[in-house]
């Protein structure tokens, strides 16, 4: 009797299967539904994007923004108006 034995590998772990001469077409079968398998795994990772890295950025404080409200306003950046509309927007006041 003649055996065939595959062997492979699959996310670190060898998986192993024997056949005899009499099942050629179950082992076809096998082998081709394991190819299938890890062509969509391949595929299935391949098109994961890979996540850009992200910038923590601690908030400012209400008083570095008046601060800097204050600095476009010295500047002439912004009118008097836009000053005081933009003050009371960060500070809460509506």
């Amino acid at each position: 009797t003649k055996y065939l034995i595959l062997s492979y590998m699959d996310s670190g772990q060898e998986i192993t299967a024997v056949f005899k001469d009499h099942s050629q077409s179950e082992f076809r079968n096998l082998f081709n539904a394991i190819k299938e398998g890890q062509d969509i795994k391949r595929k299935k990772l391949a098109s994961k994007p890979t996540p850009a890295p992200t910038k923590t950025v601690a908030p400012e404080s209400i008083l570095d923004q008046l601060s800097k409200l204050n600095e476009l306003r010295k500047e002439g950046a912004i009118t008097e108006e836009e000053y005081n509309k933009l003050k009371e927007q960060i500070i809460g006041y509506k």
